[in-house]
């Protein structure tokens, strides 16, 4: 697709809910997936306003069965209800073909993400429950006043265990455990399983005349937790998903690790990755009221990332799990390429599971075959990330030499991403090289009593020196017009891409007076300037443990030592963290959106050139 083509399609608003239905046909989604004209034969359509004067309804005059862990999938009008009824006659015998797929014992994803109904699983405790879950697919659309736009209220989730009240057509009188308001498209319930028969209703509201079409929903009841389900962030405020960093039109984002069992499948989860990402751009929103139901935003976001790989402008983005970091534990990295300039996106991380035995979820949570159940979902809360306005900055990522650098670099507006990621690249593994050549004279081969020390060796002189390396041989780049107060002016004597110099006043100082000095003046390293000649940029400095990491791991005779805070050329060279939480320093692998653990500082002397043997680590500071 032509890149105009591109940004028009991302410039251009969503399409609107309505249009979106048009476009479905019950040959796609089953017969269930009826059309709003024939919603009526269904279901009963009681005459008052939202849910106020619920108290006058009567029963739907029929009701449908639906089977354990067998979404149903309806249009409703505005006004009108429908019931779905639970057998124990369906019920058991889903629950003895469970129990006879479930003789082997399988092994299951135990991350980060196993959430409290998981924990009250009948099949782990004496206890015996129904988890029953809805979310919202569609909503009539917004026709009013544009400049007053509104979201259509939310639907509602009844439930009742009386075979004589049936199918509950009003909250009016009900136990408030029995009944629950979707919240941004999702309600969840819970009844006993030993109740029989289950009544569930999902009850839509009258709406105003600013309004235009019918409801969707997804409705389901399991024994094995909630087959839709939400994961609200942390007390910290920290998610399953982090931006990493981002340019002008690129973005890297990645979820926290997650462990998995046994080892060996991490290679299930290279080829079919265990999440999806959905974005919408904050200028045109499309996931108000929806945020966590998945049908609703699989069907109004501007970009998806799917594991069918049939996502919308799914050209954007590429995703793939691997091995990062020092805890060698499994992340899955979504990159961007092709977004607009300056602009604010907000992304939904969801898991999903599906048939196959390999997937993420536990045992409990992998649907029976042939039972339908392709789409149970766990989305977590939404993280927002946001591009850039220069073009100095590059996001690189999928190194092979430095695996753990993925952030924007400095660049020059000619080399693409993947071209700047393999002049870093190679630059790093060269210098890495004579690091080699010293250490080759040390006795790393030898028995433990001779070595330099009883709690490091050679192999940990060899990690923290090319984490070390490639944090300083790769610097991370920000805009130069960032307010980030952290972050310091680097090249400011060269020009801007489209021919302008940084202006003669800048935080007080004129432009000469930046160029007199020499951490400001040139980027951290030569090789910087000459081969690749960045315009004026900021660097977000290495953090200075990464220097204290090398001396406490290698030998004491190759010389290394780092400088202190207060010493000349020190804030030129190295940062410290930040109590505030904010990115003062960077540390490979530090997110935006969390700020790192660790901090302190390191100097700046002899940014150029090659030093002896025994100065080996001032290189390149």
């Amino acid at each position: 697709m032509a890149i105009g083509a591109i940004i028009s399609l991302l410039l251009a608003p969503k399409l609107s809910s309505a249009s979106l239905d048009a476009s479905i046909t019950e040959a796609e989604v089953g017969a269930d997936f009826l059309p709003a004209d024939n919603a009526a034969q269904f279901s009963y359509e009681p005459d008052f306003e939202l849910f106020d004067r619920s108290v006058i309804g009567r029963a739907p005059s029929e009701s449908f069965l639906i089977e354990l862990d067998e979404p149903q999938s309806f249009n409703l009008s505005p006004g009108s209800t429908r019931c779905y009824v639970l057998s124990s006659t369906g019920a058991a015998s889903r629950r003895r073909n469970a129990q006879s797929s479930n003789t082997s014992q399988t092994d299951s994803f135990d991350g980060p993400i196993e959430v409290e109904a998981r924990e009250k699983s009948p099949r782990q405790t004496s206890k015996s429950q129904l988890y029953l879950s809805a979310t919202t697919c569609l909503r009539p659309d917004f026709v009013g006043d544009s400049t007053n736009a509104k979201t259509a209220p939310q639907l509602r989730l009844l439930a009742s265990v009386s075979q004589e009240d049936g199918c509950p057509i009003t909250t009016n009188g009900m136990d408030e455990e029995m009944w629950a308001e979707f919240d941004e498209g999702l309600a969840t319930l819970s009844v006993g399983a030993q109740d029989d028969p289950v009544y569930v209703t999902i009850l839509a509201p009258n709406v105003s005349d600013d309004f235009e079409g019918n409801y969707n929903f997804e409705v389901a009841i399991s024994e094995d937790g909630y087959y839709h389900d939400w994961q609200a962030d942390n007390e910290r405020g920290q998610g399953q998903l982090m931006w990493m960093d981002s340019d002008s039109s690129a973005a890297l984002l990645q979820t926290q690790e997650f462990e998995y069992s046994p080892k060996n499948r991490l290679e299930s989860m290279v080829t079919n990755p265990p999440f999806e990402l959905y974005v919408e751009n904050m200028r045109w929103p499309v996931f108000n009221g929806i945020e966590r139901s998945l049908c609703g935003i699989r069907q109004n976001a501007l970009i998806s990332a799917t594991n069918d790989g049939d996502g919308r402008l799914g050209m954007l983005v590429r995703t793939n799990t691997s091995i990062r970091g020092e805890d060698k534990l499994p992340r899955q990295h979504f990159y961007f390429e092709g977004l607009n300039e300056t602009s604010t996106y907000r992304a939904i991380l969801v898991q999903v599971a599906n048939t196959q035995e390999d997937q993420h979820f536990s045992k409990r949570q992998t649907p029976v075959e042939g039972t339908g159940n392709t789409r149970r979902f766990l989305a977590f809360d939404p993280a927002d990330f946001a591009t850039l306005s220069g073009t100095i900055c590059k996001v690189v990522t999928d190194l092979d030499f430095c695996t753990e650098n993925q952030h924007a670099v400095p660049g020059n507006g000619v080399l693409n991403g993947t071209e700047l990621a393999q002049v870093y690249d190679d630059y790093a593994r060269k210098m890495y090289g004579h690091f080699e050549t010293v250490l080759a004279q040390e006795q790393c081969e030898t028995d433990p009593t001779s070595q330099y020390s009883l709690a490091r060796n050679c192999d940990d002189c060899r990690t923290a020196y090319k984490r070390w390396l490639c944090t300083v041989a790769i610097p991370r780049c920000e805009d130069y017009s960032s307010g980030n107060r952290y972050a310091i002016p680097r090249n400011v004597g060269a020009a801007f891409p489209n021919g302008s110099f940084v202006p003669d006043e800048e935080g007080g100082k004129s432009r000469r007076q930046l160029m007199d000095i020499h951490g400001y003046n040139a980027s951290r390293n030569s090789f910087i300037d000459k081969e690749i000649g960045p315009g004026p940029y900021k660097e977000i400095l290495p953090c200075a443990e990464i220097c204290y990491e090398v001396v406490q791991s290698c030998p004491h005779s190759m010389g290394f030592g780092c400088p202190l805070p207060g010493m000349t050329g020190f804030e030129y060279s190295y940062g410290e963290k930040s109590m505030s939480g904010a990115l003062s320093c960077n540390y490979p692998g530090t997110p935006r959106s969390r700020p790192n653990a660790a901090g302190t500082i390191l100097p700046q002397s002899a940014l150029h050139g090659l030093l002896s043997a025994t100065a080996l680590l001032l290189l390149l500071l």
